[in-house]
């Protein structure tokens, strides 16, 4: 049923040309509401338990949401995005009944492109921090790379906590649209996930009431690795549906072009750019697999992360190079914007970098499987 609905309204979304129309974009993002398949921070709000990263996805199992970012990815990749960015900062609240109904939030943590954690990984909240100062709470830094799926009404941000508080870690901070002392940079236009609102965020000595500091120390360090691994899924679900719906539209185009005495199907080296495609769509979703139907309760935090690290680098394994090959497949037509193919390698180039380059994830790739033992003199 949920499937049938995400396709319903990824159809809808792609017939509408959202891409191009970020307020057509907020108004299906409405009807997502509508339909619970966007998460809602008000627990009286259908989406809270069944949107993308609702609570069903921490009490019962992962793969709803996956699933349904993979089809959204399928129809409108940017809009999938917005359905992910939202279901992320309603998973950092944990439940908590902190923000009204159907207020559309955005979630942050990063400086620039580094991944603060694990080993190879650049220092907790090098981008903005929480200062305790004679006991004045102040935010200060930027954070880059804010998504949400438009203009935000709350701000749910993961800050380091100052070193000299001895403390050390994260501190999870929830700011209102207006609140003072923050500025927001609107992203340029983007090639890829059009629809996805993007921004940077400056924090001018912004001044804290206890209140607004949700969690803090290890709570919230366990929360922040909790939204970055499932981040990462989200972004390879949505990969995966662009990888699938690329390989359906080479073979459509492959059994209707005839070259050469024959249908190109038939030519091996087209048959091979299928194969290969194939082949980097099925991995991926082997990847996805692997904890998909246990709630995120139940996995562990390294586990998770192992997971995680690996699906995003399968974006740019597989999912891109599903992609590429499908765009060989039409030749020179795949890069005219005639075909849909070229906006989608764009949409998973852009997923491929977002919120951590793959040389540096695997950087913290190593990093946990040496902890792990496997690489390593650990046990």
């Amino acid at each position: 049923m949920l499937e049938q609905t995400a396709r319903r309204l990824g159809a809808q979304v792609e017939a509408s040309g959202v891409e191009e129309d970020p307020e057509r974009a907020m108004a299906f993002f409405e009807r997502a509401w509508e339909l619970g398949m966007a998460a809602d921070p008000d627990p009286a709000a259908p989406g809270f338990m069944t949107g993308v990263w609702g609570r069903a996805a921490v009490e019962e199992s992962l793969r709803p949401s996956l699933r349904v970012l993979s089809i959204l990815g399928e129809f409108s990749a940017g809009f999938a995005a917005m359905v992910h960015a939202q279901g992320l900062a309603c998973l950092a609240l944990g439940g908590a009944p902190v923000f009204p109904i159907r207020t559309r939030l955005a979630v942050g943590w990063l400086s620039e492109y580094g991944i603060p954690i694990g080993e190879g990984g650049r220092s907790a909240g090098a981008g903005i921090r929480l200062r305790n100062s004679s006991g004045v709470l102040r935010l200060e830094g930027t954070v880059r790379f804010l998504i949400a799926s438009g203009p935000p009404q709350g701000y749910v941000l993961f800050a380091g906590l100052d070193d000299r508080s001895g403390e050390g870690g994260w501190a999870l901070i929830l700011l209102d649209a207006t609140t003072t002392g923050v500025r927001i940079e609107l992203l340029p236009e983007r090639l890829g996930l059009r629809s996805l609102w993007m921004a940077h965020l400056y924090g001018e000595a912004v001044h804290l009431a206890p209140d607004r500091i949700l969690l803090r120390g290890p709570e919230a360090d366990q929360r922040f690795r909790q939204v970055l691994a499932i981040d990462y899924l989200g972004q390879a679900a949505m990969a995966l549906g662009i990888a699938r719906r690329s390989l359906r539209e080479a073979y459509a185009y492959a059994r209707q072009r005839y070259q050469g005495g024959r249908w190109i199907i038939d030519h091996p080296a087209v048959r091979l750019l299928l194969g290969t495609a194939a082949f980097d769509c099925a991995a991926l979703e082997a990847v996805l697999e692997r904890h998909a139907d246990v709630p995120l309760k139940a996995v562990g935090d390294a586990a998770l992360l192992r997971w995680a690290a690996a699906a995003k680098l399968a974006i740019g394994e597989h999912a891109y190079r599903a992609v590429t090959n499908s765009m060989q497949v039409l030749g020179g037509y795949g890069y005219m914007e005639d075909y849909p193919l070229a906006r989608r390698l764009r949409d998973v180039a852009t997923l491929r970098t977002l919120h951590g380059a793959p040389d540096l994830i695997c950087m913290v790739l190593a990093g946990l499987e040496k902890e792990k033992g496997i690489g390593g003199s650990g046990g």
